[in-house]
């Protein structure tokens, strides 16, 4: 038995990104993934047996909610279920009592070798495993889970968090808030590659951003960006690999998140080898990463800025909305 499990219900039509993902999730055999889904399994992918494929609907999940809960629930839509997540260790806790550490997640994120860079951090020193949540792991005990449901001063209460039909960001928010107040210890480190739609190149956001995305100031890492940089799957692990000087250098995350979908553009989804971009994924050779002048080449040819004009509207659009007061994408 696996010590990990993610837990994602997804309702609705699948994205096509949703081949590569299951497909990273096949080279995760360390990790369980419990799929609760209305949805087919896409033509073409096998599943591994560590995809636990759970035949469920919309309905099914507020009933199980409100039963478990025992407070109101309003699921209408989707994606109202971000703001569940935290609650999914109470939620489907018949499904995950073998496991060490439960988590939640996204569909648009392709993972590397998750299991080793959790081991790499030390995962048995936290009892929370990141601050977002397209990919978060808790320990499971009683303790912890119940957080998620507890009125703690200064943050917005669950039950009001459950009545509300819109999006409240719970899991990245107020979630976070309560375990801090509770003394857990959290993982904030290095994780993710978590592309900002606010480029045409592909390029983490930075910190400034996920302090008004999160509404907290708490949060003190976020990956550097480098000006020449691309993101690329090599034989299954995510990197980002960048020119600095002379020399090439490698930083290796857990997976890489999309807050924009990229376009399917890929010959073949079981390739452990390809460039991440904003047109498509590309297959390559690991050996065309090793010298500088391939890898200038496949920054130009992959990962170069549309335009100066069209990046410096995309500062507009963000000023504005955070002018505005509007939080998320």
């Amino acid at each position: 038995m696996n010590k990990f499990v993610v837990i994602i219900p997804y309702f609705g039509e699948f994205k096509a990104s949703i081949t590569l993902f299951l497909e990273s999730c096949n080279r995760n055999p360390g990790i369980d993934w419990l799929i609760f889904t209305d949805c087919k399994v896409p033509e073409g992918v096998c599943l591994g047996g560590n995809i636990l494929w759970k035949q469920m609907n919309l309905s099914d999940v507020k009933q199980l909610a409100e039963q478990k809960l025992q407070c109101e629930v309003t699921l209408n839509r989707a994606y109202k279920l971000c703001d569940m997540k935290p609650m999914y260790g109470l939620i489907f806790e018949e499904y995950i009592k073998e496991y060490e550490y439960w988590g939640f997640g996204d569909t648009d994120v392709i993972y590397g070798d998750v299991l080793s860079y959790l081991k790499r951090l030390e995962y048995e020193r936290y009892d929370k495993i990141n601050w977002m949540g397209h990919l978060c792991f808790i320990r499971n005990l009683p303790e912890i889970n119940t957080i998620a449901m507890e009125e703690i001063p200064g943050t917005i209460s669950p039950k009001t968090v459950l009545k509300t039909e819109s999006n409240q960001g719970y899991d990245e928010r107020d979630f976070n808030k309560k375990c801090l107040s509770r003394g857990i210890r959290l993982y904030n480190g290095e994780w993710a590659a978590d592309i900002d739609v606010f480029y045409w190149r592909m390029r983490c956001v930075d910190l400034k951003t996920l302090h008004w995305l999160l509404d907290t100031n708490d949060v003190k890492y976020a990956p550097k960006n480098y000006p020449l940089q691309l993101f690329a799957v090599v034989d299954g692990r995510v990197f980002r690999i960048y020119i600095k000087g002379n020399s090439i250098y490698k930083d290796e995350f857990a997976y890489i998140h999309f807050r924009k979908e990229v376009p399917i553009k890929f010959e073949d989804i079981t390739r452990r080898s390809y460039i991440i971009s904003r047109d498509g994924f590309f297959s390559i050779d690991e050996s065309e990463l090793e010298k500088q002048s391939n890898v200038r080449s496949l920054i130009k040819k992959y990962n170069s800025q549309e335009g100066p004009i069209k990046e410096f509207k995309t500062f507009f659009y963000q000023y504005y909305r955070k002018k505005s007061g509007k939080r998320g994408w």
